[in-house]
């Protein structure tokens, strides 16, 4: 088995744009993934990507949860 993605939200206008996106990972692990990229010709010329796992918020924020 492979990762899967989910797209959560894709925004952007002109040749700029962000995609959230949640990954699932064999391992059963849940990852959050943001693309910031830019468009040449219709085509992706450049993209900067991030990941970052998922975890439960500290207790100091719980006024903060929804």
């Amino acid at each position: 088995m492979s990762r899967m993605y989910t797209v959560i939200a894709v925004e952007g206008s002109g040749d700029r744009g962000t995609a959230l996106m949640r990954a699932r990972y064999p391992d059963g692990s849940h990852w959050w993934v943001v693309n910031l990229y830019e468009l040449r010709d219709g085509l992706i010329g450049r993209a900067r990507i991030f990941f970052g796992p998922e975890f439960d918020p500290p207790e100091w924020r719980a006024p903060f949860r929804d």
